[in-house]
Protein backbone atom coordinates (compact mmCIF):
# COMPACT_ATOMS: atom_id res chain seq x y z
CA UNK A 1 0.00 0.00 0.00
CA UNK A 2 1.37 3.02 -1.40
CA UNK A 3 0.87 6.09 1.60
CA UNK A 4 0.33 9.70 1.03
CA UNK A 5 3.65 11.39 1.62
CA UNK A 6 3.21 14.88 3.10
CA UNK A 7 6.36 17.28 3.86
CA UNK A 8 6.19 18.37 7.31
CA UNK A 9 8.52 21.10 9.47
CA UNK A 10 8.84 20.07 12.96
CA UNK A 11 10.69 22.37 15.47
CA UNK A 12 12.66 20.99 18.05
CA UNK A 13 13.96 23.81 20.43
CA UNK A 14 14.21 26.10 17.93
CA UNK A 15 15.81 23.86 15.81
CA UNK A 16 13.59 23.38 12.20
CA UNK A 17 13.64 19.82 10.98
CA UNK A 18 11.93 19.33 7.75
CA UNK A 19 10.45 16.16 7.00
CA UNK A 20 8.85 13.78 4.34
CA UNK A 21 6.20 11.58 6.34
CA UNK A 22 3.35 9.13 5.64
CA UNK A 23 0.13 11.30 5.78
CA UNK A 24 -1.27 8.75 8.48
CA UNK A 25 1.65 9.85 11.07
CA UNK A 26 1.44 13.41 11.24
CA UNK A 27 -0.12 13.77 14.30
CA UNK A 28 2.06 11.02 15.92
CA UNK A 29 4.96 13.24 14.67
CA UNK A 30 3.36 16.53 16.08
CA UNK A 31 2.91 14.59 19.42
CA UNK A 32 6.40 13.36 19.60
CA UNK A 33 7.85 16.71 19.06
CA UNK A 34 5.63 18.29 21.63
CA UNK A 35 6.24 15.76 24.23
CA UNK A 36 10.01 16.71 23.48
CA UNK A 37 10.01 20.47 23.88
CA UNK A 38 7.77 20.12 26.75
CA UNK A 39 10.07 17.51 28.61
CA UNK A 40 13.29 19.86 27.47
CA UNK A 41 11.25 23.24 29.09
CA UNK A 42 10.45 21.13 32.28
CA UNK A 43 14.12 19.90 32.82
CA UNK A 44 15.31 23.66 31.35
CA UNK A 45 13.21 25.28 34.79
CA UNK A 46 14.40 22.52 36.86
CA UNK A 47 17.91 22.49 36.20
CA UNK A 48 18.79 25.89 35.49
CA UNK A 49 22.64 25.93 35.84
CA UNK A 50 23.04 22.92 33.54
CA UNK A 51 23.69 23.14 29.72
CA UNK A 52 21.69 22.96 26.05
CA UNK A 53 23.48 19.66 25.29
CA UNK A 54 23.20 18.28 29.47
CA UNK A 55 19.77 19.11 29.06
CA UNK A 56 19.56 17.31 26.06
CA UNK A 57 21.28 14.13 27.25
CA UNK A 58 18.45 13.78 30.24
CA UNK A 59 15.58 13.96 28.26
CA UNK A 60 17.38 11.35 25.62
CA UNK A 61 17.53 9.18 29.03
CA UNK A 62 14.22 9.70 30.24
CA UNK A 63 12.69 8.69 26.79
CA UNK A 64 14.68 5.37 26.57
CA UNK A 65 13.68 4.46 30.14
CA UNK A 66 10.50 4.63 28.91
CA UNK A 67 11.23 2.59 26.11
CA UNK A 68 12.76 -0.17 27.91
CA UNK A 69 9.99 -0.12 31.04
CA UNK A 70 7.78 -0.25 27.73
CA UNK A 71 9.45 -3.56 25.87
CA UNK A 72 9.76 -5.03 29.63
CA UNK A 73 5.74 -4.95 29.97
CA UNK A 74 5.36 -5.94 26.39
CA UNK A 75 7.90 -8.92 27.63
CA UNK A 76 5.78 -10.10 30.45
CA UNK A 77 2.44 -10.11 28.71
CA UNK A 78 3.26 -13.47 27.05
CA UNK A 79 4.24 -14.73 30.41
CA UNK A 80 1.35 -13.62 32.34
CA UNK A 81 -0.98 -15.16 29.78
CA UNK A 82 0.66 -18.38 30.03
CA UNK A 83 0.31 -18.39 33.80
CA UNK A 84 -3.42 -17.43 33.75
CA UNK A 85 -3.89 -20.55 31.46
CA UNK A 86 -1.96 -22.93 33.49
CA UNK A 87 -3.91 -21.72 36.50
CA UNK A 88 -6.94 -22.34 34.91
CA UNK A 89 -5.90 -25.83 33.53
CA UNK A 90 -4.78 -26.66 37.48
CA UNK A 91 -7.99 -25.08 38.58
CA UNK A 92 -9.84 -28.13 36.23
CA UNK A 93 -7.64 -30.81 37.22
CA UNK A 94 -7.94 -29.94 41.23
CA UNK A 95 -11.62 -29.45 40.71
CA UNK A 96 -12.02 -33.03 38.86
CA UNK A 97 -10.02 -34.34 41.28
CA UNK A 98 -12.10 -33.24 44.73
CA UNK A 99 -15.30 -34.13 42.35
CA UNK A 100 -13.96 -37.79 41.69
CA UNK A 101 -13.41 -38.60 45.11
Amino acid sequence: MNEDKINIDLKIDNIRFPMLINESQKELYLNAVNLINNKLELYRARFKNHSTNELYCMVLLNFAINVLNAQNQENVQPVLGRLQELNKDLDNLLNKKTIIQ
